[in-house]
């Protein structure tokens, strides 16, 4: 009986470090303006209250992360200045940085209306139209810095973001290659690479691209957790741990990672250690749902049914909206008999997670055993159809086709079971029993 272990989400914080890596990008001084720098340092020493200089004491603040001081610093070089674009972007940086997405936004805009042809102005005003989720006006924002930019390997990156979010996995390859190819050093790019890649399928590329960020800055626990994630994926029980263990060390306050690490601890059936993790991920967030969910799953295992609905419910108390842990509470019931309790979580798993298979085609399951063959077989169609490749949902599909006296589509389903698992024993002697061999 298959049970979801649900890992630290891997592809939902690279977002928020994108925004931080990209969306406030502060522009470096080229080596053609050093020159000019070297005068303004001169004319600022003459007049300390020039827009230079605090657009120079913003930076500063910035950097350090007081983005409050920043933002005082740029309003006053504004009051000197107020048409100056740079000024403006700026300030819209130091508000994107404090969550003021709609003062960000009118800051962004007035420095293109001041400056149509900057490019880092159309970015950064992208990064605030995505995450207001106006996809279609972000995208356009960032082709126009590339139109104006094509070197901007940021700008490939936030682009690569924009169209994974989208569903052209295609397209995000495209650009976030190209942002390595303009800045083949940079850590984010080929571990963003490898997230596009492991969307793909391409598992053996993703793991190249999780190592060679690690290889140009191996102190990053997020590389080193999805780096984990997709070597339980693949079942490399000591590597997954290893890497969990390195993001354990590195991001000790993260209860994601710790939930993680009892997830391939727990695979390895030490369960001690694996139950230790999980409730040290409680204990740095006590409304932390997935942890529960997967002691719930651990408890199952070890045969405390009554223990892992407490924590499956436990988890649906924390996030109503957990697919997963309906999912196994559902899956739960039905093993304990409680049919109408499994079909009620199990519909809304497949309500929140329509694109799972596995939600539907357990769903489907427990219509059959319910007596509900109709509503079985819709389940099942959407089971087979989101997974053309899995042999025991066409297995069942055909099971209950035969017994609603639909041959022709039981016949149907039983050859597509034998043709991806040719020693089928069952499908070979229901289609025989069809067909008049018997």
């Amino acid at each position: 009986m298959y049970f979801w272990a649900h890992p630290a989400k891997r592809f939902g914080s690279r977002l928020a470090a994108l925004m931080t890596l990209c969306a406030l990008l502060l522009l470096p001084l080229s080596a053609a303006a050093a020159g000019a720098e070297r005068m303004a340092r001169e004319t600022r020493q003459q007049n300390p209250d020039s827009v230079d200089e605090r657009l120079k004491r913003g930076n500063a603040l910035y950097d350090k992360d007081d983005f409050k001081g920043a933002e005082a610093e740029y309003r006053v070089a504004l009051r000197l200045k107020p048409d100056s674009s740079e000024a403006h972007r700026r300030l819209g940086n130091a508000l994107h940085a404090q969550r003021d997405l709609k003062g960000a936004k009118a800051e962004y805009r007035e420095a293109i209306r001041l400056k149509p042809d900057e490019p880092y102005a159309h970015h950064n005003l992208g990064n605030v139209l995505r995450e207001e989720n106006d996809l279609g006006g972000a995208e356009a924002e960032y082709r126009e810095a590339l139109r104006l930019k094509p070197d901007y390997a940021n700008g490939h990156a936030s682009l690569a973001f924009l169209l994974e979010d989208k569903g052209d996995l295609k397209g995000a390859e495209t650009e976030i290659r190209e942002a390595i190819r303009l800045n083949p050093k940079d850590y984010y790019f080929h571990f963003v690479l490898g997230i596009i890649l492991e969307a793909r399928g391409d598992t053996k590329g993703a793991e190249a691209e999780y190592r060679e960020a690690l290889r140009l800055k191996p102190d990053d626990w997020q590389t080193h957790s999805n780096l984990g994630a997709l070597l339980l994926d693949n079942h490399d029980l000591k590597g997954a741990e290893a890497e969990y263990r390195e993001t354990v060390r590195l991001k000790p306050s993260d209860p994601g990672s710790h939930s993680n690490l009892g997830n391939a601890l727990r695979e390895q059936e030490n369960f001690k250690a694996a139950e230790a993790e999980y409730r040290e991920a409680f204990r740095l967030d006590p409304k932390f749902a997935m942890a529960h969910n997967n002691l719930g799953i651990l408890l199952k295992i070890q045969g405390d049914r009554k223990g892992a609905e407490a924590e499956f419910r436990e988890a649906l108390r924390l996030d109503p909206n957990y697919a997963k842990a309906h999912y196994n509470l559902g899956v739960l019931l039905a093993a304990g008999g409680d049919l109408k309790g499994a079909e009620a979580e199990l519909r809304e798993a497949a309500r929140l997670l329509p694109a799972d298979p596995d939600m539907h085609y357990k769903l489907g399951s427990v219509l059959y055993l319910e007596g509900d063959s109709k509503d079985a077989i819709v389940e099942l169609r959407e089971a087979v159809r989101l997974a053309p490749n899995k042999a025991d949902m066409h297995l069942l599909l055909g099971l209950v086709l035969e017994g609603e006296g639909d041959s022709a589509g039981a016949k149907d389903e039983y050859h597509r079971v034998l043709a991806l698992d040719p020693g089928n024993a069952k499908a070979r002697a229901h289609l025989d029993k069809l067909e008049g061999k018997q």
